[in-house]
């Protein structure tokens, strides 16, 4: 993978598979994160650097047709879809020398 800056100031960022596939990804702070739907799940990442230089990784899987929606379509009370995560997935990479 190639991480290329967009837009630094933004913390707007891509990540290009280098296979004709490539991901906004957004730095908030010390975490990396992004969002992306294939093949009807919709996978949200997050990667935070720690203070001991650890890297935890956090991925959580949404499919986009398992939804219930609630409200009542106004202003004060507008539609809103919720959703079942459907897996997590958590760990910590290190560096190895």
């Amino acid at each position: 993978y190639l991480l290329k800056p967009v837009d630094t100031t933004k913390g707007h960022w891509l990540i290009d598979e280098q296979n004709g596939i490539i991901l906004d990804s957004y730095l908030h702070g010390q975490s990396f994160h992004s969002a992306f739907t294939v093949q009807g799940n919709t996978i949200v990442d997050n990667y935070t650097i720690t203070s001991e230089g650890k890297m935890e990784v956090q991925f959580l899987s949404i499919r986009l047709s398992d939804k219930n929606t609630t409200g009542n379509g106004t202003v004060e009370t507008p539609f809103v879809e919720s959703y079942r995560i459907g897996s997590y997935q958590s760990g910590t990479l290190t560096r190895v020398r």
